[in-house]
């Protein structure tokens, strides 16, 4: 029990800092943008294995990222700071 709640209050501690900026500036990688653009049509299209960029059916990458980005964007919204955090 000890260590649970040292665990716990050390990731409260950290929370801040490590989440913070994340909404802070743009996106400056085109991967960064890229992989927040299919989280997005996910999002907008509700399918989760169909995933698309700009229309175009996306099969490079597993889905986990996209889907859990699109649940971010549906519970806080689309933006830098969502897409970061997941």
């Amino acid at each position: 029990m000890t260590a649970f709640l040292a665990a716990a209050l050390a990731a409260l501690a950290a929370a801040p800092l490590l989440f913070g900026g994340l909404g802070a500036t743009p996106f400056d990688d085109p991967g960064e943008g890229m992989h927040a653009e299919i989280a997005r049509e996910l999002a907008a299209s509700g399918d989760p294995f169909t995933l698309t960029l700009n229309g175009i059916r996306y099969v490079d990458k597993p889905p986990l990222l996209y889907v859990l980005t699109a649940l971010g964007f549906a519970t806080a919204g689309p933006s830098e700071a969502v897409a970061r955090a997941v």
